[in-house]
């Protein structure tokens, strides 16, 4: 599926595989900075490449509110899921935040979508 998509778009952009490959992993990265799901299959590039990318994804944001507003009232987790897990592994990072993602990240208000998640935590 991952595979026939990337070459649908090769075909209609001209692009390379590759080339594709490294924009889905861009706009992973930025999907990322701002606490959004990324593209599954496609893991955020540690060099990625900010221009442009940051207006068409805000434009994209923009158009479609739901896409942002992850709906904190789905359960995360099934109900015979195990709901203990280790604790993910810290992780230091060298690198800053790019200000492209750090205005879009604002302008997504991601303060108030963590508040709707706390309080459906304590709901829960």
């Amino acid at each position: 599926m991952k595979a026939d998509h990337r070459r649908q778009i090769v075909e209609q952009t001209g692009r390379s595989e590759g080339s594709v490959e490294r924009k889905y992993m861009n706009v992973s990265a930025v999907l990322d900075h701002l606490g959004l799901p990324r593209i599954r299959g496609y893991a955020p590039n540690s060099h990625a490449q900010f221009r442009g990318l940051v207006a068409a994804i805000d434009r994209h944001l923009s158009a479609h509110d739901a896409v942002a507003d992850i709906d904190s009232a789905a359960p995360a987790v099934r109900v015979d899921d195990d709901p203990f897990v280790d604790p993910p592994a810290p992780q230091l990072s060298n690198t800053k935040t790019p200000e492209p993602i750090i205005r879009l990240a604002r302008k997504f208000d991601p303060v108030a979508r963590d508040a709707r998640n706390r309080a459906l935590g304590r709901s829960g």
